[in-house]
């Protein structure tokens, strides 16, 4: 029985490596009012760090939800808003990010649908 074929980011990842994951994807599909969301539970992870670069580039909005002290996304500005969780304990830092990612979602939609 044949395997389904990968999800476009395992294939992209294969492709040209995990560090430009992110980046890849946002040069081919962000367009001018998106907003770039990045999370990261160091602060440092490099794929993110250099998706994030990129959106800077591109004068899009960003956003980070971070861990620990927020990294090197902090130091460095590369988020317009950074959401750092304050914490040393993974797990913890996940879960809050979760939530925290979900009421970003929800409420970008709602502003999108009331820009409608």
């Amino acid at each position: 029985m044949p395997r389904p074929p990968l999800p476009p980011a395992w294939r992209a990842a294969n492709d040209v490596g995990t560090d430009l994951i992110f980046l890849r994807q946002l040069i081919a599909q962000a367009r001018p009012d998106d907003v770039a969301i990045g999370i990261s539970t160091s602060g440092g992870s490099r794929n993110i760090v250099m998706a994030l670069e990129e959106a800077r580039k591109r004068k899009l909005l960003t956003v980070a939800l971070l861990g620990y002290d927020g990294g090197e996304i902090r130091r460095r500005g590369l988020a317009d808003f950074a959401l750092v969780v304050p914490c040393g304990y993974i797990p913890r830092i996940q879960e809050i990010q979760a939530s925290v990612y979900h009421v970003i979602r929800v409420n970008l939609e709602l502003i999108r649908h009331a820009r409608a």
